[in-house]
């Protein structure tokens, strides 16, 4: 492999100035050659930007992971505290303690996490009515009724009046899911940091890595 280094770095620069002139010239000018492996700027590129949303990845899992189990998890633990196992038990945000809470107010009507395990009474019956009427309306079309094409209409959950609440066979499912344990903002930036130094790592052996490659598929006379 061949690198087209900055004039600069081959007289008498100092070493660390000559290694930071390189890796400026792969990874910013993509000054970079292969004699023998089929890659071109934009494959190198391109690894260099599946490593970086690699470790994006990771850190936002993270922080939404603490999200989940420190914020949600509360709610939950606060939904199971208060014994809204079913829905005759449901109970409103503002009984639960939860209606000045912007996030949490959108999540009980958006957030797919949460809505697996906690239920709206008023949204279960809606289904179930809808559910019934299109019933009712391929019953009527079998039976030669022209009618109208029948739309299914999305609910829109309430969270100033609508009932929340866990199902008991959910419950365990819930308390595992939204367990707190571990889930620190420490922790959370503990795996950032090594996740960004762990980035530095492979970005620094990349080139190394690509240069063996390449010598690996020299070909044999």
């Amino acid at each position: 492999m061949k690198y087209a280094m900055l004039s600069a770095a081959e007289g008498n620069v100092p070493y660390l100035q000559g290694i930071i002139s390189k890796y400026y010239d792969i990874y910013f000018n993509f000054a970079i050659e292969y004699e023998n492996l089929n890659m071109t700027v934009s494959d190198f590129k391109m690894i260099c930007a599946i490593i970086m949303g690699l470790c994006a990845g990771i850190i936002a899992a993270t922080f939404i992971s603490l999200f989940n189990k420190k914020y949600l998890g509360d709610f939950v633990r606060t939904v199971i505290g208060n014994d809204a196992l079913s829905a005759e038990n449901a109970k409103t945000l503002y009984e639960l303690g939860y209606v000045d809470k912007l996030m949490l107010r959108y999540a009980v009507a958006k957030s797919v996490s949460l809505r697996r395990v906690v239920k709206c009474r008023e949204e279960e019956a809606f289904y179930e009515d809808q559910k019934q009427r299109r019933e009712e309306y391929e019953k009527n079309r079998a039976d030669g009724i022209k009618l109208k094409k029948f739309k299914e209409i999305e609910y829109k959950v309430d969270p100033d009046n609508d009932h929340f609440f866990i199902p008991e066979e959910l419950k365990y499912t819930a308390e595992v899911k939204f367990d707190k344990k571990g889930a620190t903002l420490r922790a959370a930036i503990a795996i950032s940091v090594i996740t960004v130094i762990a980035f530095f790592i492979m970005m620094l052996a990349l080139p190394q890595l690509l240069e063996f490659l390449n010598g690996i598929a020299a070909p044999t006379t």
